[in-house]
């Protein structure tokens, strides 16, 4: 299952998202609406599903934007843009999600929190 999303970070930065699970678990999340989407997803899975994210694999680097993202965030397609890959893992190193964000040039120090 993809959901494909826009974050707002701090008013100072957007980043379009593509975060993706299994099907199996995202229809035990039982009925989720678009307000519940928006919030953090992993704190959804844990909370709902019983499976804690306990380890993330994280790799950044700069790609040419794909047309959706750079739709997402008004700008050109094939620009280059900053890019991170997220994978997620639960219990007995079970993958639970991967995400791709992409974000447009940005000036801004940033802070990753595991």
């Amino acid at each position: 299952m993809r959901i494909e999303r826009t974050i707002n970070v701090g008013s100072q930065l957007e980043l379009y998202s593509e975060f993706w699970m299994l099907e199996e678990d995202f229809q035990h999340l039982g009925g989720v609406d678009r307000e519940t989407l928006e919030n953090n997803l992993r704190e959804l899975i844990t909370q709902r599903l019983s499976l804690p994210t306990l380890r993330v694999d994280q790799f950044i680097g700069f790609t040419p934007l794909p047309e959706a993202p750079a739709r997402a965030l008004g700008l050109q397609a094939g620009q280059p843009g900053f890019m991170m890959e997220l994978r997620a893992y639960t219990l007995r190193d079970r993958p639970i999600s991967y995400q791709r964000v992409y974000s447009g040039p940005f000036s801004e120090r940033l802070v990753v929190v595991r």
